[in-house]
């Protein structure tokens, strides 16, 4: 592989719980499971999801990473699979989700502030919310630290509900792509139950 060592000698080691190795799997391989994802999809929001539910689930299961002959073709049917089976459950509750879409947010980013307590994570989500453009470090402050609804912050910065929604929105994938920039981040952040994570939520 060109600026990666032997993927059998490399899956061995995150079979064996080398954290550095999976760190080197997941920067290679992210961006594949991505596109994949997004062409299956079309919707980034999902395929960012999708990366790191793949990734959860292959650090959970990373025992089997030995029994696996080619590594990039089991990447792709479990990607394809991952993406019907996110496809058919949006067809039937599709409303219901956009519902849950800042319920889902706020879940998952007290879930992880619960979880992941230490000083370097507080430092980096503290340098991520400060790299936000003004507007959008706005509207987070007020809806994650101060917990306004959104109808509350509209009303205070003058906007309309659905730019609060918006700003929130990116401001939350901006914050996750600044995160992921950092592979021991990552690799707390896989550990924990795969349903909830700050990196990709909302629809």
């Amino acid at each position: 592989m060109d600026d990666m060592p032997l993927e059998e000698e490399l899956l061995e080691k995150v079979a064996l719980g080398d954290q550095s190795a999976f760190a080197v799997l997941f920067h290679h391989y992210q961006r594949r499971i991505y596109d994949i994802a997004i062409r299956l999809t079309h919707s980034t929001i999902i395929a960012e999801e999708m990366v790191q539910d793949i990734f959860t689930m292959i650090w959970l299961k990373r025992e089997d990473l030995v029994k696996i002959r080619d590594f990039r073709s089991y990447l792709f049917i479990v990607t394809r699979n991952e993406a019907y089976r996110t496809l058919r459950n949006l067809s039937s509750r599709r409303a219901r989700l956009r519902e849950l879409e800042e319920e889902e947010i706020t879940l998952a980013h007290n879930n992880v502030h619960q979880r992941l307590q230490e000083k370097e994570y507080a430092a980096l989500l503290k340098e991520a919310v400060n790299r936000l453009p003004p507007m959008q470090q706005q509207v987070y402050h007020l809806m994650k630290e101060q917990a306004l609804k959104r109808d509350e912050v509209a009303e205070r910065l003058h906007i309309r509900p659905e730019t609060v929604k918006r700003h929130i929105a990116q401001a939350m994938r901006n914050i996750r792509a600044y995160l992921l920039s950092h592979p021991d981040l990552i690799i707390a952040l896989v550990l924990l139950p795969p349903a909830r994570h700050i990196f990709f939520s909302g629809h």
